[in-house]
């Protein structure tokens, strides 16, 4: 069918230049640890160092100084050493100016064992000085299985054909292709993301830089050699299966193939897989210059600090894919919802995988597996140089979004974040004929019909308005904003929200779809409410009003 993409957005693209200050302080005992941002020159370190114990420290607050002395402050450590307030503005190539998070200030303080955590935060958050703390809690990866008992070393269309890459174990891989064979447990053929007809398109460019923000990958292993950069030092399983799905090397004669085989890696290891390490981790991988960044975790509560870095990289025009997670268990980032894509889990069968949570927050839907054999599972890449299946886990769905992320991005390097989400979500298979649901999203992923609608006849349209008309406005409440530009971070504010609305306009267009970029726009994403504490971050939002799109307007 004939059928035209318009983008509808605010302003115009830009690219952004890397700043580079996430020298990283780790985790030691998440259990005992409060993340905690200060008022400026609150503390200072005597000898201008980044970590000590409490008398290494001067305060000019006789409060602060009273408070963290009566409970016993063990040490304090700076979340990022060398970051500067100046890192904050980033410049992007058409001259505008990106504002990021401040973590100046913001520390990690380790309490003995014998102290309340939970009502020192609650008092630390009384205090002006203070402009947020909280617990540095700790999450952990979305697979629920491991199963390694089997080691090996080692819908179309006519103007494109399938590619068959020569890797050996590919025919293991139904989620790339499905063909309903017993090796690959006997599923449902084509219940799968269709890489084989999108490679004929593109394989990925290695330009184009995945962080695998997990537990490490073997760097050394024949799939990744050479294509990596970041943190070699620790490798797991779960990271070098992520990594392997996203991106392995493909068409080389060994081992499997990854949805963009020929994109890039970055590795960025997620230490204990705290708070701060996830946050740290993330805003590395930023620097780094990643394009997609892959968390396959998550945490069971609500950080202001994870929360801060999400935002920073949506803001850096990356694009930031998540896993659901496994029975209805963690739920950030997965529930933040806007500037992210969150994954669930299908099987060989094209049904849920029977772990994977739901929830409107889910965005699409990707392979998993599951239990019921072995070759229901996911084949991938292994440590030692190993293939094999290791298990089952919405982990495992991510990475399959994010290599058709990386592979749109190859195709066209000039798309936001914005414009990937919604590609992927307009053509992403309706497997249950429900629409969007809180099982699918919008649908399983499809790779080729993402990457189709990149090529003629379909046509990418930009536009900008300015302006608009007051619409609605809610009651008064109370919101905590951070990191916005004219308000005091971490202070609670009296606010009301209002909608603005504005009709346009456009050419004929067949079958158009139309989405915003948030990213550049004034608007604000709605408060986020967590235990009836409602925080907003200032994050670009702006969306179609249901109902409004015709083939020559929107509102």
């Amino acid at each position: 069918m004939n059928a035209n993409i318009l983008i509808y957005t605010l302003f115009l693209s830009f690219l952004v230049t890397q700043v580079s200050y996430a020298q990283r302080t780790f985790a030691t005992d998440p259990e005992r640890e409060i993340i905690v941002q200060f008022t400026d020159e609150v503390l200072t370190h005597k000898n201008e160092g980044v970590s000590g114990r409490f008398s290494d420290y001067t305060f000019t607050s006789n409060l602060i100084k009273h408070n963290l002395d009566s409970v016993g402050i063990e040490t304090i450590s700076t979340l990022f050493p060398e970051f500067k307030k100046e890192d904050r503005l980033v410049e992007t190539r058409n001259g505008k100016q990106v504002t990021l998070s401040d973590w100046s200030n913001t520390m990690i303080l380790h309490l003995p064992a014998n102290r309340s955590r939970e009502k020192f935060i609650e008092l630390l958050n009384q205090l002006p000085e203070v402009v947020y703390a909280e617990a540095n809690v700790q999450g952990s990866s979305e697979v629920i299985y491991d199963f390694r008992d089997e080691y090996d070393s080692g819908s179309e269309a006519e103007a494109f054909m399938p590619v068959t890459p020569n890797d050996p174990n590919f025919n293991r891989q139904w989620a790339l292709k499905n063909t309903g064979t017993s090796i690959q447990g006997s599923g449902t053929p084509d219940a799968d993301i269709d890489a084989d007809l999108a490679w004929d398109i593109t394989t990925g460019s290695s330009s184009i830089k995945i962080a695998i923000i997990d537990q490490g990958v073997q760097n050394s292993h024949p799939e990744f050699n050479g294509k990596i950069t970041g943190y070699p030092t620790f490798y797991s399983n779960h990271g070098t299966m992520v990594a392997g799905i996203a991106a392995a090397y493909g068409n080389n004669s060994a081992g499997i193939t990854g949805v963009a085989y020929s994109a890039s890696i970055i590795d960025e290891w997620t230490g204990y897989q705290s708070a701060s390490d996830l946050a740290s981790a993330v805003t590395n991988a930023s620097q780094q210059g990643a394009h997609v960044l892959n968390a396959s975790w998550g945490i069971d509560d609500y950080s202001v600090t994870l929360r801060k870095a999400i935002r920073d990289a949506y803001l850096l025009n990356q694009v930031f894919i998540t896993s659901a997670g496994n029975s209805e268990g963690h739920k950030y980032p997965q529930h933040i919802r806007d500037g992210m894509i969150t994954v669930s889990g299908t099987t060989n069968n094209d049904g849920k995988f029977s772990n994977s949570s739901t929830g409107s927050w889910v965005d699409v839907a990707a392979p998993a597996g599951e239990f019921s054999e072995q070759n229901d599972r996911i084949y991938s890449t292994l440590p030692g140089g190993n293939y094999g299946y290791s298990g089952a886990g919405t982990s495992y769905a991510a990475p399959h979004v994010s290599g058709i992320a990386a592979l749109l991005l190859s195709e066209n390097p000039n798309l936001y974040n914005d414009d990937i989400e919604n590609l992927i979500e307009i053509s992403a298979e309706d497997i249950n004929n429900n629409g969007f649901d809180n099982t699918f999203g919008h649908g399983r992923v499809n790779a080729y019909e993402a990457l189709k609608l990149l090529q003629s006849p379909y046509v990418l349209n930009y536009g900008s308005t300015t302006g608009g008309s007051f619409y609605s406005q809610s009651g008064g409440f109370p919101m905590r904003t951070y990191d916005v530009s004219g308000l005091s971070s971490g202070l609670q504010y009296y606010v009301k929200r209002v909608e603005v609305r504005k009709n346009i306009s456009f050419s004929y267009l067949d079958e158009p779809n139309v989405w915003c970029r948030g990213v550049e726009s004034v608007g604000w994403t709605k408060e986020e409410d967590h235990g009836g504490a409602k925080r907003n971050y200032g994050q670009g939002f702006c969306e179609v009003v249901p109902g409004t799109l015709t083939n020559t307007s929107a509102t």
